[in-house]
Formats: structure tokens, sequence, C-alpha cells
């Protein structure tokens, strides 16, 4: 029995994650310079066992990070944003399973600064 499942299991390590993230779009118009975002979350599925994550930066607009960058949710901090600036970043969730296949979904967080403080 036991051969039977390890030889069952030799395909999983191919196994294909998705990951859904929720939502897509953050968005955050302020007055002032710094700040933080609403928050994301990352579900994945497909993968065996438990999940890691990884949030980092695709396209920079500038001043974007992720708060929480190895967590399923996170929210994003901003810093030095002068009145009427705006900037946008896509950010990229990673999902790694107990096996190490991957899966990811991209996100953008967009911030714009309307006024003095």
């Amino acid at each position: 029995m036991l051969r039977a499942l390890m030889a069952a299991g030799t395909g999983i390590t191919g196994a294909t994650v998705v990951v859904s993230c929720s939502p897509t779009y953050v968005s955050k118009i302020t007055k002032f310079e710094e700040g933080d975002t609403s928050s994301t979350t990352a579900t994945p599925s497909g993968g065996i066992g438990s999940y890691t994550y990884a949030w980092t930066i695709e396209s920079d607009g500038g001043n974007l990070a992720a708060n929480s960058p190895t967590a399923a949710s996170t929210s994003f901090h901003w810093v030095g944003l002068f009145p009427l600036d705006e900037t946008s970043s896509d950010f990229r969730c990673t999902a790694t399973d107990s096996l190490g296949n991957t899966g990811y979904q991209i996100i953008t967080v967009y911030v714009a600064r309307t006024e003095f403080e």
C-alpha cells in the first residue's frame, strides 16, 4: 500500500499551483505624504501541503512596498508623495507549496495624493 501511494505521488511534484488574489486592484486617494492601503489576500490551490508567500514588485512606479511580503495577506505602504502626485506599481504574489511548486498572480497598487495635509 505504501509503495502504491508513493508511486501515485511521484507526479505530484509537478502539481500546478493556482493563485487567486482578492482584490486584484488596490487604490488609495489621500491627502497624506505617507500611509498604507487596504489589504489584498492571496488564496492558492492545486498544490500539496502548506504554502509560503512572496510579494515582489514587478513594475515600479516608485514609493511603494508590501507591508507583509511573506504573508498571504498584505497591505502596501507609500512614502514621499508630493501634493497632486500619484504612483502605481504591479506586485507579484508567488505561492510555493511544500514540494516547491509555484504559482503567482499580479495585482496593481495605485496611490494618489490630492492636496497638502
